[in-house]
């Protein structure tokens, strides 16, 4: 009896939240809109009697320690070495479980504070169903949301792999833009890499100055944030956006174009794990480059100034042989930053080590021009 009259308040409070936008919803959407709202709330029904243990564990490590300290202190004063350090042992075990204890509160409470703006989002009528839909499920059931994440890339090791031919054609035809991608061509795993939100300022940008600066390799980046692509579901596609302060965010196209949408951009595609090389795909591209590669060493060996087409100032613009090569590489694991400096300082992979990874094809998204507010 107990348990429904819970659930009936958590489902009267759900109705009660619920702004008149979502009035406007079929039943069977507002049906499930408010599934979403419960697994919330029952959550953090859950979260809240988990903070109050962790409370109370506090309490009591608190209360051991001060009685461990007033022991060990008896036994320093009576010079009893045998009570002192099974005082000092028990103290250690007290503060070790304490700081667990306070550990487990944070991340609840962060957890909690995670839940009410998911739930202030779905109550409030601006949020895609789907998008709170993918929400709800990262916060509440993440380990499940996790797998299908992988699977969908783990499905893109049997697709053939389309950028990879587009790339061959252009190093054999000497075109010097690489083959972009569209939103449509989006897949799981795309990484956006955006530049800030000033274009012209993208030089002079904090972020991308000292990214570039603490990354080998000869490939310079633009971007100060990234944001992954995830899947589309019933039309809308999905990303993961992780802003500072708020933590991962699943926005949909509409947010992400409203937001980044007049911004510059490239979309980093993984070599392997996200839009996968077969051996031939990637032994065609090593050829091609290579190729390319001898060709222009030959021209600069016969030309009495060392000069060559094949250059930055050069008609015939082509990248250099390394960051073609290394597209071959069909390792099905990511490593972190190359850099060791930057692993040190706990930043495993940057915006600038996309541009500059074996791991990484980057290219160009083509983006909608007439659709975002950069002011957002």
């Amino acid at each position: 009896m107990g348990r429904v009259i819970v659930i009936s308040a958590l489902l009267l409070a759900a109705l009660g939240g619920v702004s008149v936008s979502h009035a406007q919803m079929s039943s069977a959407e507002r049906n499930e809109l408010l599934g979403e709202i419960f697994k919330i709330q029952t959550l953090k029904e859950k979260i809240a009697a988990d903070i109050r243990k962790y409370d109370d564990e506090i309490q009591k490590s608190a209360a051991s320690i001060s009685k461990s300290e007033t022991i060990l202190g008896l036994a320093r004063q009576k010079g009893n070495a045998q009570a002192e350090a099974v005082a000092r042992e028990a103290l250690a075990r007290a503060k070790d479980a304490q700081a667990g204890s306070l550990k487990n509160k944070s991340d609840a409470e962060y957890l909690m504070r995670r839940l009410e703006r998911t739930l202030s989002l779905a109550k409030s009528g601006d949020r895609n169903l789907e998008a709170i839909r993918e929400q709800v499920e990262f916060e509440t059931q993440y380990a499940a949301w996790e797998k299908k994440q992988q699977q969908l890339i783990r499905d893109r090791l049997r697709e053939p792999n389309k950028t990879a031919g587009a790339i061959q054609r252009a190093l054999m035809a000497k075109v010097p833009p690489l083959p972009g991608k569209t939103f449509s061509q989006l897949q799981s795993g795309d990484v956006l890499l955006i530049e800030p939100e000033d274009g012209r300022l993208k030089n002079l940008n904090p972020i991308t100055l000292g990214d570039n600066a603490a990354t080998a390799g000869g490939n310079k980046s633009f971007a100060s944030h990234t944001v992954i692509y995830l899947k589309e579901v019933n039309g809308t596609k999905l990303f993961l956006d992780n802003q500072p302060g708020e933590g991962p965010r699943i926005i949909t196209e509409k947010d992400f174009l409203n937001k980044y949408g007049q911004r510059g951009m490239d979309v980093a595609t993984m070599g392997k794990l996200a839009e996968p090389l077969t051996p031939e795909e990637g032994e065609a591209l090593y050829r091609a480059a290579m190729a390319m590669h001898k060709q222009n060493y030959q021209k600069a060996s016969n030309n009495w100034w060392g000069g060559t087409d094949y250059g930055v100032v050069g008609k015939d613009v082509v990248c250099s042989e390394a960051d073609w090569a290394l597209i071959r590489n069909t390792g099905k694991f990511l490593p972190k930053s190359f850099n060791r400096t930057k692993v040190e300082y706990g930043i495993d992979f940057s915006p600038a080590d996309y541009y500059n990874s074996p791991y990484f094809v980057v290219t160009p998204l083509q983006q909608h021009k007439d659709y975002g507010n950069s002011g957002q």
